[in-house]
């Protein structure tokens, strides 16, 4: 927010925006991989897909992956300064990325970096929210075959990146009014701060939008993350369910 002048998003103006969401002709979240990825890297794509699904209620398809290979010259570059190959999202967003018919919306997977526009270093991930697509590396989340601790660190961080960015594909915009996963950031340790949960006033957007019932949805992300050994979350999902079962 130092760098970036926002001016955030009520419940009232969200509802008010044309907000995507589920219907009998669009209905999925497709994801297609974009080159290649280790063992580990597709490990924590299948997590994250899972995750997805129950934190949108919405099921998720793969479409068939784009070899790296296919991407000209002018959809690519090596940093100037770095010496690291990098994507070019522009490119990516305009030719490589197709949605199907019954798409709600489509996400790109890569484990290469990206950048947005030449004068950038790079970039996380980047929604186009009217165009229902998204694209996100995890390049800079680390190595998960490094060890545990680093496998739970790219999980988290993957995790992460993929709500928010699928949080702005439904039309929620950065969260000002409390600590989100749909806050901003220009950094990782910026992004590592955020938790891996919608703040309350996210969360009724979401919700009210997707038609998910509040108290399911604990329970289910509550179950993932005792699963993937995520205990402060799994304690936050599991209280937050308890609460809402006693009402």
């Amino acid at each position: 927010m130092a760098q970036h002048e926002e001016s955030g998003q009520s419940v009232k103006e969200y509802i008010r925006t044309r907000r995507v969401r589920p219907n009998e002709l669009k209905k999925y979240i497709y994801i297609q991989r974009i080159g290649s990825f280790s063992d580990k890297q597709s490990e924590i794509l299948d997590k994250t897909k899972k995750y997805m699904s129950l934190c949108f209620g919405v099921e998720l398809k793969e479409l068939k992956k784009v070899e790296e290979k296919s991407i000209p010259q002018s959809g690519q570059r090596i940093h100037p300064s770095w010496g690291v190959k990098q994507l070019y999202t522009k490119y990516l967003l305009a030719n490589v990325l197709k949605k199907p018919k019954d798409a709600l919306c489509l996400i790109g997977f890569t484990a290469r970096d990206l950048y947005p526009d030449p004068d950038w270093n790079f970039v996380f991930g980047i929604a186009r929210p009217r165009d229902s697509l998204g694209l996100w590396s995890i390049y800079r989340n680390g190595d998960p075959a490094e060890s545990e601790a680093a496998y739970q660190t790219c999980l988290k961080r993957t995790i992460r990146v993929a709500i928010h960015e699928a949080g702005h594909l439904f039309s929620i915009k950065h969260c000002l009014a409390y600590t989100c996963v749909m806050n901003g950031s220009n950094s990782l340790e910026e992004s590592d701060r955020k938790p891996l949960h919608f703040c309350p006033s996210c969360l009724y957007k979401l919700c009210g939008n997707l038609k998910i019932n509040p108290q399911t949805r604990y329970a289910k992300l509550a179950k993932f993350c005792e699963e993937n050994s995520f205990n402060i979350e799994a304690e936050f999902f599991r209280k937050l369910h308890e609460v809402k079962s006693k009402k």
